[in-house]
């Protein structure tokens, strides 16, 4: 099975100690990161800010004491690519039209020397908003504001006094986003002011893209970005990192680096790029992304040292990417009946639809894709195999065909795992002589779970699949090691839930897909052999949600018939979790995001034909 693995800023997993157990024995968890209330937030605040100059998008020329509003002026830091900026643009534009009326002005200021004006004004537009938009390519303002991310905004009193920096709310953050904001530091802000008050917070953290005031390419160190530093960008980055994917804003060119590169320099030093999160005791992986530890260490240092250009001429090819079909040319394209309404922000609650298929006869798939018009917006979508009524049992088995009246879809979840199209997951083809069974007069039940991205959108996803000429020499499957029943208290911030599968066959196993949701926080599968004796096989310690990885071994493991799959996997319902929708509730298995599931999915391969 060989699958790409891809790149999204922004999500993923700590850097230190990262798979060490706490004092209490409970792996670490997921890293994410949410606005902090800063109880020394610096001399700026009750200070005047510089009276600066500057020229909106528009070509007007103006200074910030033109814009100073009667009750308060909003300065909001904004980045067309940068997805927690993008998340908050709706809502910005719902506080420009409450708080405008009341004598509040907005003005925004754009830091990213990559946006262009095209880019800048669709960003005006698309949130209704009335206040000037500034083109900061320079950071010339955003220095003398002392901006440190793209999720930070500014509230200044009547004489321009900063009385206010930091986050809009903590609704969207690094790694997490919560179905409604907690804390609404700038509302608060505003509605102080409008009561002739000074705000309770004046200053958070703002988790965003991290910026930096610019380069200076005239610094020289012994690394350089064409001989050094693009070849890694390449092999690493750019699959997601380029127009039209996954990843939140291109990486193809140095300029591209350099305009991101306190970003980078954050998810490098954190290691959250590549995301990748089995722990280093096992493996090996066929399709492991992360950085080595000499190309971790080397882009960090070019970054310290100036990042120095070089010459072209020492430098890569560009990079020739493949366009439309990863897989190649499908042999047969399936396309969702109905298309799919995405609003810009919210929660949207899973999507479901069958997909009929109608091959006249039993079809052997050797490859699978599944593509998304919006893969920013497409947190995953899973394909569960449906066969006819008649050969349900003779396509599952006894046990596993029972799952389909349950009743829940999230039943179905449990076996049948055909397809999916994950966050980070591109295109799949099986080994040479192995395929997936597709019955005749199957159908597609396809899951789809979407996130608000700040911008509405349509989808009608589509699935390609390949062919095998005859049958294969060996079947592939996934099967799963899950619990429906399970109970997670109120508060519980390590609950433990356990399953397992009683292998009844000879085989291997070639690929893990652990499954959790919003409470996900750690995973661990470990194989018991028939003499008793156990072996952890994969061990994910910082469980991501966000990321729905496959983990495919470079060689399949070999299984005897009587060996038992031990899954084990932890879930964080307290408050101390960001993405938690409700701590104060207790959870049990069901479809929804806001529910749970415990399913550790695994490609199967059996020793008879």
């Amino acid at each position: 099975m060989k699958i790409v693995i891809c790149l999204l800023a922004l999500y993923a997993f700590l850097a230190g100690n990262v798979f060490a157990l706490d004092k209490s024995g409970s792996p670490p968890g997921p890293f994410r990161v949410e606005p902090l209330v800063q109880s020394a937030p610096g001399q700026d605040i009750g200070q005047p800010l510089i009276d600066f100059p500057f020229t909106d998008i528009n070509g007007s020329a103006g200074r910030l004491s033109d814009v100073l509003a009667a009750a308060a002026t909003v300065i909001v830091a904004r980045d067309t690519g940068c997805p927690v900026s993008q998340k908050y643009a709706p809502g910005i534009g719902r506080l420009q039209a409450q708080y405008s009326s009341q004598g509040v002005e907005f003005l925004y200021l754009n830091l990213n020397p990559r946006d262009s004006l095209q880019a800048m004004r669709a960003d005006h537009a698309q949130f209704g908003s009335s206040g000037r938009y500034i083109a900061d390519r320079d950071h010339r303002i955003g220095t003398m504001l002392g901006v440190r991310s793209t999720g930070e905004v500014f509230v200044l009193d009547s004489k321009g006094r900063l009385v206010f920096r930091g986050a809009i709310d903590d609704q969207y953050g690094i790694g997490y986003t919560r179905v409604s904001a907690g804390r609404t530091y700038l509302r608060d802000a505003l509605n102080a002011l409008l009561a002739g008050r000074l705000p309770e917070v004046s200053a958070t953290t703002a988790p965003g893209c991290y910026l930096n005031p610019g380069h200076d390419e005239k610094i020289m160190g012994e690394l350089s970005w064409y001989r050094d530093i693009e070849r890694i960008v390449q092999d690493r980055c750019q699959a997601c990192h380029r127009p039209g994917e996954i990843g939140p804003f291109s990486l193809l060119s140095y300029e591209d680096i350099a305009a991101r590169k306190e970003i980078v320099r954050f998810v490098l030093k954190n290691r959250i790029m590549p995301p990748w999160f089995a722990s280093p005791e096992s493996g090996p992986w066929l399709n492991k992304l992360r950085l080595s530890e000499d190309e971790r260490s080397r882009l960090l240092a070019w970054i310290d040292q100036g990042m120095q250009k070089g010459k072209p001429e020492d430098g890569p090819e560009p990079r020739q990417w493949v366009k439309g079909w990863r897989i190649g040319k499908p042999d047969a394209i399936l396309k969702l009946p109905e298309p799919v309404e995405l609003p810009a922000e919210g929660v949207i609650p899973y999507q479901y639809a069958i997909v009929p298929t109608d091959f006249g006869e039993d079809k052997w798939v050797t490859g699978f894709e599944v593509r998304t018009r919006v893969p920013r917006s497409a947190h995953h979508i899973l394909v569960f195999l449906r066969p006819a009524a008649d050969s349900m049992e003779a396509v599952f088995g006894r046990e596993e065909g029972s799952a389909w009246d349950y009743p829940t879809r999230g039943g179905q979840a449990l076996h049948g795992f055909f397809a999916g199209s994950i966050v980070g997951a591109g295109g799949t083809r099986f080994p040479a002589g192995v395929a997936k069974r597709l019955p005749k007069g199957a159908s597609l039940d396809v899951q789809l779970h979407y996130t608000a991205s700040g911008v509405a959108a349509t989808d009608q996803p589509e699935i390609g699949l390949l062919f095998a000429d005859e049958p294969p020499q060996q079947e592939l499957k996934t099967l799963a090691a899950s619990s429906t029943f399970f109970r997670i208290p109120a508060h519980s911030s390590s609950h433990v839930v356990k399953a397992q599968h009683r292998f009844l066959d000879n085989g291997m196993i070639s690929g893990f897909l652990p499954h959790m949701h919003l409470r996900g926080k750690a995973f661990r599968y470990e194989l018991e052999d028939t003499d008793g004796n156990r072996k952890i096989l994969l061990d994910v310690p910082r469980y991501d949600p966000n990321w729905q990885l496959l983990y495919q071994l470079t060689t399949p493991i070999e299984v005897r018939s009587g060996s038992v799959l031990h899954a084990t996997a932890w879930f964080d319902n307290s408050a101390a979790n960001p993405a938690n929708p409700d701590p104060d509730k207790t959870v049990f298995f069901g479809d929804q995001v806001w529910d749970e599931m415990m399913i550790g999915y695994f490609d199967w391969i059996a020793r008879k034909p």
